[in-house]
């Protein structure tokens, strides 16, 4: 797999493929992190096979942690693909207590205007996998999702990364809903509310016949309104009463 993925003759896709194979091998990979981190840091290779490179590090965990600073380092570098640099700020997500260090700067990336929105995204995620490390930024979080002027697909994220933070997040249930209920907000975004609403557990429980009526509501993209159906089932308990409303949908041929 490390022959494939240091083979320059070899296709992009295949490369990138056998990157994210090493990132799920665990403690069989770590003798090739360095060879990960090479074809991270190398601006010859194609950007698809330094992303897949760049969350493979993520994965791998704390054998990683020694090249925290060349993933930030890619993640600030502005002449790196935006593909690249969203990886890394996800793969610094994921090293967890590591990564703390560098909260203000996942934070900061989130906050820049004239940050590529794919950077900006994956900053948001970052902060989600952080957990209680994240947890101080929570307004900061939920004001992306208010800001219009933001990307949708940055705001997306942002619903979905409060979803994440759990109990922190709760007070903050009704704005969430409120977004999901906006037909003026634009699918994504609504569709990221609904996520972040079954991830929210009990605190979401007593709007769930607002998430029910985003599924039956006919005018929303029915790829967003599938979103609403998994919220439901995420939901539990509360939602049993309306498995046949859920059927209904999968049974309507006139939905994608």
């Amino acid at each position: 797999i490390v022959a494939i993925l240091k083979d320059e003759k070899v296709d992009p896709s295949v490369r990138s493929r056998a990157a994210s194979a090493l990132g799920n091998l665990g403690d069989a990979a770590k003798p090739y992190l360095k060879d990960i981190v090479a074809i991270l840091k190398d601006e010859k290779v194609d950007p698809s096979v330094r992303s897949r490179a760049a969350s493979a590090l993520g994965n791998l965990g704390d054998a990683a942690k020694p090249y925290l600073k060349d993933i930030v380092a890619i993640l600030k570098d502005e002449k790196v693909d935006p593909s690249v640099r969203s990886r890394a700020a996800v793969a610094l997500g994921n090293l967890g207590d590591a990564a703390k260090p560098y909260l203000k700067d996942i934070l900061a990336f989130l906050k820049d205007e004239k940050v590529n929105p794919f950077v900006r995204s994956g900053a948001a995620v970052a902060l989600g996998n952080l957990g209680d490390a994240a947890k101080p930024y929570v307004k900061d979080i939920l004001a992306f999702l208010k800001d219009e002027k933001v990307d949708s697909s940055v705001r997306s994220v942002a619903a979905v990364t409060l979803g994440n933070l759990g109990d922190v997040a709760k007070p903050y249930v009704k704005d969430i809903l409120a977004f999901l209920k906006d037909e003026k907000v634009n699918p994504f975004v609504r569709s990221g509310a609904a996520v972040a609403l079954g991830n929210l557990g009990d605190a979401a429980k007593p709007y769930v016949k607002d998430i029910l009526a985003f599924l039956k509501d006919e005018k929303v993209d029915s790829s967003v309104r599938s979103v609403a159906a998994v919220t439901l089932g995420n939901l539990g308990d509360v939602a049993k009463p309306y498995v046949k409303d859920i059927l209904a949908f999968l049974k309507d041929e006139k939905v994608n």
